[in-house]
């Protein structure tokens, strides 16, 4: 899975990427998994600009995306146990109040999954996203997660090892 693009948005970062999995379990674990740490805008100029196109255009600004390439495969933490096998990667963009992940080319077979998560210890209750299954894929291969709130999220994609 390749990441191409991530958007941080005034209410949240988008992090394009394409593939993927899922464990609904966290723990503080999480902090040694792998980080793609993506350099953050200035957030009060996008503020700013988001104040100026919602007054000018009546149009609310969601979010800046994040141009970034990486593979998820190679960038991840994979464990495989007798059953399947998870991939796990932290995305981290400073001071963006949350993100999202926008796939160019998403693809999910039938029996994987996957889950994003906010960073543990951010929340009294971590915010979670997921499982996702094969039924979101579409034919034009374009998908987004929703709003994870935090600068930090936990992304997995979990699979059947036969599949």
């Amino acid at each position: 899975m390749k990441f191409i693009q991530i958007i941080p948005f005034l209410a949240c970062a988008l992090v394009p990427a394409d593939g993927a999995r899922s464990q609904t379990s966290f723990d503080q674990y999480d902090k040694t998994i792998p980080v793609i740490e993506v350099e953050a805008p200035n957030v009060q100029n996008l503020w700013n600009r988001a104040y100026w196109h919602e007054e000018n255009t009546g149009k609310a600004m969601q979010g800046e995306i994040l141009e970034t390439s990486f593979d998820f495969f190679e960038r991840a933490e994979v464990i495989t146990t007798a059953n399947q096998a998870v991939w796990t990667l932290r995305i981290r963009v400073e001071d963006a109040p949350a993100l999202c992940v926008y796939f160019d080319n998403f693809h999910l077979p039938i029996g994987s999954s996957l889950t994003f998560q906010s960073e543990v210890g951010r929340f009294s209750s971590p915010y979670v996203e997921g499982p996702i299954d094969y039924s979101e894929n579409n034919d034009h291969g374009h998908w987004v997660s929703g709003e994870i709130p935090g600068e930090e999220l936990v992304m997995r994609y979990s699979q059947p090892i036969d599949l």
